[in-house]
């Protein structure tokens, strides 16, 4: 009879837990952005010692929002994760039979369990979203949501702007011509 040497680990979820399960989201999607837009400009990935100067520099918040260690390690997985689907990719494009599909680009992690969406406003029709301000184009709001969920200080200035009605009224562009 073999005998099997069983280890288990009781996680009590508590709020110092939940808070590094947020930050480590937070980090793994503001590099994830970063590598995909600069993937999507240059089609090539940042290496890990780029992406550690990259985020420090640019983001030290997110990046000081876990212990250096753990930030690192999540900055090494990001690397891992694109270096795996160019391989994929790759072994895709020899041999598609092996695949279900092609291999798709690293996506960002998804929201915490207990995180919700409070929603200012509401679908006035296709394409436009009233709120509180008044109305902003619909795309233009989703976009503001992703990139401040991804980036959240990168938006401030940008977000002050929206609150107070400027530059984000749709217009209707007549061609003269």
């Amino acid at each position: 009879m073999l005998l099997t040497r069983v280890e288990r680990h009781i996680v009590d979820v508590n709020q110092p837990l939940i808070d590094l399960s947020y930050a480590s989201k937070n980090l793994y999607n503001c590099a994830t952005f970063i590598m995909r837009q600069n993937f999507i400009k240059n089609h090539k990935i940042i290496n890990y010692f780029t992406m550690d100067k990259i985020i420090k520099r640019d983001y030290p918040e997110v990046y000081k929002g876990l212990p250096a260690q753990s930030s690192q390690q999540v900055l090494r997985l990001i690397e891992k994760n694109w270096k795996s689907f160019f391989k994929a990719n790759q072994e895709y494009k020899k041999n598609p039979d092996k695949f279900k599909g092609r291999p798709k680009l690293p996506k960002y992690k998804d929201k915490e369990k207990g995180e919700s969406h409070v929603f200012t406003g509401r679908r006035v029709n296709r394409g436009l979203y009233r709120w509180s301000k008044g109305i902003i184009n619909a795309d233009l709001n989703g976009a503001i949501g992703i990139i401040k969920k991804v980036v959240p200080e990168a938006l401030d200035s940008l977000i002050e702007l929206r609150n107070r009605g400027a530059g984000f009224a749709p217009f209707k562009v007549v061609n003269i011509f």
